[in-house]
């Protein structure tokens, strides 16, 4: 410890004498009163009234030599409001609020004072805490610094933290044990309709969850962080107007020394658009599997295709053979019948009544005269049925090559209608009668095979759609460059609850097994392909209208 008298003993007043216990400090105990000063590590002077330096401590001295250019202007007997007052005339800004600080003390204006100032050393920069008392037996003050370079750190970096949880979007709270809220972020108090200032009133953390998952939390969340260390599932939090968001929530039970649990902490993220674009990746993903099994069953009709078309060429062989041999043989039996009858003429005139009458017998017992009169029909009958046949082949064959490579080709629709009434006839037959109503209309740029499969679906689904007894009318017209055609069925009708669907691939009203639910999507595809439109009428139990309108044109893109 060092003391003014050391330091100028030509000072007319000597120091007065420090107290022990109230009475005057023998040279003993001033020896222990100057080591226990000695002994606290903090940098402490004691100033006069004036603001003369007294008396320092060793860890004065040595704050001054490690932390100041001017050492002796430390020492004791100077003036520390002059050594504070040329700091501040250099620009220190700390000094500036210390002197004034200083001087208030020592003229009893403030009770006691303390700054915070930083202290650039050799090494790095630490941190002092200033603090100034006034002595209690005689004018002046102590002036204590104390190192407050680790609280200053710990501030920093919690104030950094607080900065990034601020700055953060997922919502980020604080609890203890019993869910009181602690701290809540910027995210987590907007959400709520709180205050902007981490000081505002909190409430409850959990309260922000739905019923369901506020217990999925308390039953199985905290006791599960409390365990473990950490727990977390997707729930819900409701935003200020009440509006559920999906989250992801993250709790972690952090404990104190002793290992008891002292507080939780929470982070819950917005899974909305994580949600939203899974839903796509979903929606996507089905899509494409409704395609591939689309391809799939778009390859089989191929194949099919191909396999009727070979089987329709192996039967317009022997189909061409019977025709024509059918041809001949009426052509035979034609010279038979007409020998026949010039036999007969020359039996008539020239055999004797015997051979006669065994003729007639003959005749009778053969009934002659219907077989001369019902084989040519026969022959005529099995001529048409061969010829249809024929037809029925041929259409076929033109059928199953549909839309291998096709171009782009002028057709008149009323040709493509009446072929494919055809192939569809046996699914018409025995439940309605076909009316057709065709106009005259102009050919359209169009892919014939194709729209040969439009009207073969929905003339098959026309028939699907009728039990018994029922009507299939087919009409064309030609109107506004367009070229229309309707088929309306007499049937059990499209409930308007699924009207909409009826396009959607795999969507069908009928049984299991019984349809693929890709009829009206392929024909809808197709009609669009042609820059047309489809469109829909039905009544349940009276009916359904579907009308294709094309444009004579066919679309721009066709190529």
């Amino acid at each position: 410890m060092v003391h003014i008298g050391e330091i100028d003993e030509m000072r007319a007043t000597p120091a007065r004498p420090a107290q022990w216990h109230g009475h005057a400090c023998d040279t003993h105990d001033k020896v222990l009163l100057e080591g226990i000063f000695d002994a606290i590590p903090s940098p402490i002077a004691a100033l006069d009234a004036s603001g003369l330096i007294v008396c320092v401590n060793h860890a004065w001295l040595s704050f001054a030599e490690e932390y100041t250019d001017k050492v002796q202007a430390y020492g004791v007997g100077n003036n520390y409001l002059e050594v504070v007052r040329a700091r501040a005339e250099r620009g220190d800004g700390s000094a500036a609020h210390a002197l004034v600080g200083l001087r208030a003390v020592l003229r009893g204006e403030k009770p006691s004072f303390e700054l915070e100032f930083p202290c650039q050393g050799p090494c790095k920069e630490r941190w002092f805490l200033m603090q100034v008392s006034p002595l209690a037996a005689q004018a002046g003050c102590v002036v204590l610094h104390v190192d407050i370079t680790a609280r200053k750190k710990m501030e920093q970096d919690k104030a950094r933290l607080a900065s990034i949880l601020e700055a953060t979007t997922d919502y980020v709270g604080i609890a203890d044990v019993h869910g009181r809220e602690l701290y809540a972020n910027r995210a987590l108090r907007q959400l709520r309709g709180l205050g902007l200032s981490p000081h505002d009133p909190l409430g409850n953390v959990i309260d922000c969850h739905p019923e369901s998952d506020y217990r999925k939390i308390v039953e199985e969340g905290m006791p599960e962080a409390a365990r473990m260390g950490v727990w977390s599932a997707e729930v819900a939090v409701r935003d200020a107007s009440g509006r559920e968001i999906p989250v992801h929530q993250l709790i972690l039970a952090h404990p104190d020394a002793t290992g008891k649990i002292d507080f939780y902490s929470t982070i819950m993220r917005d899974i909305s658009e994580t949600r939203r674009q899974a839903d796509e990746l979903r929606r996507a993903y089905d899509e494409l599997k409704r395609t591939q099994e689309q391809m799939v069953h778009s390859e089989k009709l191929a194949s099919i295709g191909q396999l009727a078309a070979g089987v329709a060429h192996e039967i317009n062989n022997p189909i061409g053979y019977l025709h024509s041999n059918l041809g001949t043989l009426g052509q035979y039996v034609q010279d038979v019948l007409a020998m026949v009858t010039a036999f007969e003429r020359a039996v008539e005139g020239a055999a004797d009544p015997v051979c006669r009458a065994g003729l007639e017998q003959a005749k009778r017992e053969t009934d002659f005269a219907f077989l001369v009169e019902d084989i040519p029909k026969l022959l005529e009958e099995s001529q048409e049925g061969i010829q249809r046949v024929r037809k029925i082949v041929q259409d076929l064959k033109d059928f199953a090559h549909a839309g291998d490579n096709e171009d782009w080709q002028w057709q008149d629709l009323r040709h493509s209608l009446k072929r494919t009434l055809n192939i569809v006839h046996n699914e018409l037959k025995y439940k309605a009668e076909v009316h057709l109503d065709c106009e005259d209309i102009p050919e359209i740029r169009c892919l014939p095979g194709q729209l040969n499969q439009v009207f073969m679906n929905l003339l098959v689904n026309a028939a699907h759609a009728i039990e018994s007894n029922g009507v299939v009318r087919v009409r064309t017209w030609h109107e506004a460059g367009w070229v229309w055609v309707a088929i309306t069925d007499t049937g059990c009708g499209i409930p308007q609850g699924v009207i909409d669907r009826i396009f959607d691939p795999f969507f069908t009203t009928k049984p299991v097994g019984k349809g693929t639910g890709l009829g009206l999507s392929i024909s809808y595809g197709i009609v669009k392909k042609h820059g047309g439109r489809i469109e829909v009428e039905s009544q349940v139990g009276r009916g359904t209208t579907f009308r294709v309108g094309l444009p004579v044109e066919g679309p721009e893109d066709a190529e």
